[in-house]
């Protein structure tokens, strides 16, 4: 019967060694990324499931986006809107100073009702050119407009035309001024219509701003919370999936090391045996 040397043992320790490397070299891997799941095959279906919870996230991004815009376009509408209450403000001052028309005379009426000219004319200016985005927000083009801001139906906006010569519309007056463009205040009676009809015009943009301001509050920056308690939450999913574990991974990484030094023990000793039975047969 011949003699033989077994090596089983060697190459058992030498597959565990090669196993205690691989294990080592992916939990330093997830440390140094801070990723559980560096390629597919770490957790296949896991990274799927990451996979979907990214483009859900990407999406929320982009509903807020959209939320974020709305409000800075709304924003430059109210601010807009302020400069027209401010000019509507001056408009009246001016329409009960005309009331003493008796005082100032034919020339002081005309002098007033030249600066409330020019207030119309800067009242029409603005609602000319407010614009976000190159879309006018004033002078009654937008309508029905659409906002994409959350998951379900999209928000609706209108602005009503705030041109001069639709405020103040369908105010009864003795005058007949149809709307605030046609206001003059050089006759006792054309200035108590005047504050009628500034009044009314007052009214309608204080209106529109209320409606703004609605819109923004309860639509807007509700949505964009929500948007980011969703984000925060589907992030929150996507991290217990993808990330790693620091204290686990840690402590794997300290436990392989451990057995990695003790498989090259074995392999070192296995070695050594094989080496002095070959010896012994030389």
């Amino acid at each position: 019967m011949g003699l033989r040397i077994d090596t089983t043992g060697t190459f058992a320790s030498q597959r565990f060694l090669l196993l205690q490397q691989a294990q080592l070299q992916r939990q330093l891997g997830e440390l140094s990324s801070g990723l559980r799941i560096n390629s597919a095959a770490d957790d296949p279906a896991g990274l799927g499931i990451s996979e979907q919870l990214r483009a859900r996230i990407g999406g929320v991004n982009a509903l807020a986006t959209n939320a974020s815009r709305a409000r800075n376009l709304v924003q430059t509408a109210e601010g807009a809107l302020t400069e027209v209450n401010a000019q509507l403000a001056t408009i009246r001052g001016l329409a009960v100073q005309a009331g003493n028309g008796a005082v100032l005379g034919e020339a002081g009426l005309q002098a007033i009702q030249d600066q409330i000219t020019l207030a119309t004319q800067s009242i029409n200016r603005v609602v000319e050119t407010t614009q976000f985005a190159g879309r006018p927000l004033l002078n009654g083009t937008f309508q029905d407009e659409q906002f994409a801001i959350g998951e379900g139906n999209p928000a609706r906006l209108t602005i009503a035309n705030l041109a001069p010569s639709e405020l103040g519309r369908g105010v009864e007056n003795e005058s007949g001024f149809a709307n605030l463009a046609e206001i003059d205040v050089t006759t006792p009676q054309g200035a108590a219509d005047a504050l009628r009809v500034v009044d009314a015009a007052i009214n309608e943009v204080s209106s529109v701003r209320g409606e703004l301001g609605a819109f923004q509050t309860n639509v807007l920056e509700s949505s964009f919370r929500q948007l980011q308690i969703n984000r925060e939450n589907l992030m929150a999913s996507d991290s217990t999936i993808r990330d790693t574990d620091i204290a686990r991974a840690a402590g794997e990484a300290a436990l392989s090391q451990i057995r990695l030094q003790a498989s090259i023990f074995a392999q070192n000793a296995a070695n050594r045996r094989t080496g002095m039975l070959v010896d012994l047969l030389a």
